[in-house]
């Protein structure tokens, strides 16, 4: 009488398995990941910069990000003056980003005092 779909052999092997590692189961696979470059406070900065200007061209919002860095000394756009238009795009789409535009529907900035230079041009 057959129980499982398994065959004797497979079953020997699962047992051992079990006996051997406590689980059954194929092995932990570890993706290889990129490591991230671009942390939660530079979306953040993103954001607040999307909200101050009503989220301009991808270009633009690079262009910020650089004015910020090179022409103000602002540390906190050291990571963002290099990043790509293409990279600016991605924040967008991660999962964080929408979650802070939808708390700000009301356009109050996250942190006030970030980005006033930003906001009017000179």
């Amino acid at each position: 009488m057959k129980i499982t779909q398994y065959s004797r052999q497979q079953l020997t092997r699962l047992v051992a398995q079990y006996r051997d590692n406590s689980w059954i189961g194929s092995h932990y696979f570890k993706r290889n990941q990129f490591p991230t470059k671009y942390t939660r406070g530079d979306i953040v900065l993103l954001t607040n910069t999307d909200i101050a200007h009503e989220t301009l061209s991808g270009l633009v919002t690079k262009k910020l990000f650089e004015r910020g860095y090179q022409i103000y000394h602002d540390m906190d756009y050291e990571r963002l003056a290099t990043i790509s238009v293409a990279h600016i795009y991605n924040l967008r789409k991660s999962k964080t980003y929408p979650n802070l535009i939808g708390k700000n529907l009301n356009n109050a900035i996250l942190y006030p005092n970030v980005n006033q230079h930003l906001i009017g041009t000179t």
